[in-house]
């Protein structure tokens, strides 16, 4: 399969992808490891660090499993520009590090824990 090329062209001007960058700074934002983000989408971390050294986009279908994985949309990853559609609110949700921090943590728990942490927010009503 071909790879993306490392440049989009936009009228005439070319920009250079800041992709890593946003990765780094979800990851840093959702204490996610890249071993984590390589199990989830099933490649070795290896290669994410290829990707990376080499300054490389992923093919799309790992960019796609990529943006899902850590919640964003590849046009973001790809551009930092919104998607019309994605909601304000979520994103900044996504810029509150302490929140992303609990949903991270959230993410681990298993289904007792959690429904032992929905008794604890409704009796304090949120």
């Amino acid at each position: 399969m071909c790879r993306l090329h490392k440049k989009i062209h936009k009228g005439g001007d070319t920009n250079m992808l800041d992709l890593w960058i946003r990765v780094e700074k979800l990851l840093d934002a959702k204490r996610i490891t890249y071993l984590e983000v390589a199990q989830a989408l099933g490649v070795g971390k290896t290669a994410i660090t290829t990707w990376k050294q080499n300054d490389r986009i992923p093919r799309a279908d790992d960019l796609f499993n990529l943006a899902d994985f850590l919640g964003v949309s590849a046009k973001w990853l790809l551009t930092g520009e919104q998607d019309e559609e994605v909601d304000h609110e979520v994103q900044r949700l996504l810029k509150n590090d302490r929140l992303m921090s609990l949903m991270h943590r959230l993410s681990k728990a298993d289904w007792e824990q959690m429904k032992a942490i929905e008794a604890v927010m409704a009796a304090f009503r949120l």
